[in-house]
């Protein structure tokens, strides 16, 4: 038997015999945490959501002054390439935002649990935020708040924010970008760098 935390030790007395002493942390389940933990980790999830809320405006806003400068500098020095560089800036935009969604899902679950337990069920500020602002993902996580968040299930939810149209507004943006730098290309005969 492996030696761990809530495990009883082995003490062997005689060799070929093992008695297994209880440990004192295995007489009991491991200890509920005390409101005040429960506080202070409500207090940090809710700083790292708000953390990268923030994150993700910020990017946000300067991927869209980079991609207005660059469309602007390429069509005015007549350079096709700078078009195309602003259109691939909204796919990073997208990629970006994805990896700070993928990081604030599991603190907003958190979270969540947290206010549910700490406040009895009463709705307060991080299930107010995820609820209008992430409404599909607030539906997914639910029902399953009284359960501890596995791999699977972040994935799940991952996945019903994403496809909750950010990812296709920004391929649309792409898109019409890329047939932006066509047009520069083919009938304003523009060069390519």
């Amino acid at each position: 038997m492996a030696i761990g935390y809530g495990q009883p030790r082995l003490v062997i007395t005689r060799p070929g015999d093992a008695v297994p002493v209880p440990c004192p942390m295995t007489q009991a389940a491991s200890p509920e945490p005390t409101e005040e933990f429960q506080r202070f980790q409500l207090q940090q999830a809710i700083e790292t959501v708000r953390h990268q809320t923030s994150l993700m405006v910020q990017l946000t806003g300067f991927c869209t002054a980079l991609d207005s400068a660059l469309l602007a500098y390429g069509i005015v020095q007549g350079k096709a390439i700078l078009v195309l560089m602003a259109a691939v800036v909204p796919l990073i935009l997208a990629f970006a935002q994805r990896d700070i969604v993928r990081h604030v899902i599991p603190f907003a679950f958190v979270a969540l649990q947290l206010e549910s337990a700490l406040q009895g069920g009463k709705t307060a500020l991080i299930t107010t935020y995820v609820r209008t602002q992430m409404p599909r993902v607030f539906s997914q996580m639910e029902p399953h708040l009284h359960e501890p968040m596995d791999s699977d299930f972040a994935r799940t939810i991952r996945r019903g924010f994403w496809n909750a149209g950010m990812r296709k507004a920004m391929i649309v943006i792409a898109v019409l970008q890329l047939a932006g730098f066509a047009l520069c290309i083919t009938v304003f005969r523009m060069k390519l760098v």
